[in-house]
């Protein structure tokens, strides 16, 4: 996973915690999105997380919306959503 100052290891690991959690729990990904904007007190990660909120009404899937920022988010982590996606299992990713 790419480290970067914006989203440090540690920070990146436990969002994809919470948003797994948010999606567990039953709230759709838009909803577990704005609530992860809601608590995220980085402004630099407020605006990434509002676009790729923005990406996703816009109708792209979350894999495309994170590839969009690969200073934040490796090609990995995109496609291994993008693999949780095409099966179904975005949740357990």
């Amino acid at each position: 996973m790419q480290i970067t100052s914006i989203f440090p290891f540690a920070a990146l690991s436990l969002w994809f915690e919470q948003l797994a959690d948010l999606l567990n729990s039953g709230i759709n990904l838009n909803r577990a999105l704005m609530i992860l904007h809601d608590l995220e007190p980085h402004p630099k990660r407020k605006i990434i997380i509002s676009d790729i909120i923005e990406q996703i009404r816009t109708g792209k899937d979350l894999s495309e919306a994170l590839s969009m920022h690969p200073e934040t988010f490796s090609k990995t982590i995109s496609e291994l959503i993008r693999a949780g996606e095409n099966s179904g299992n975005l949740k357990s990713v």
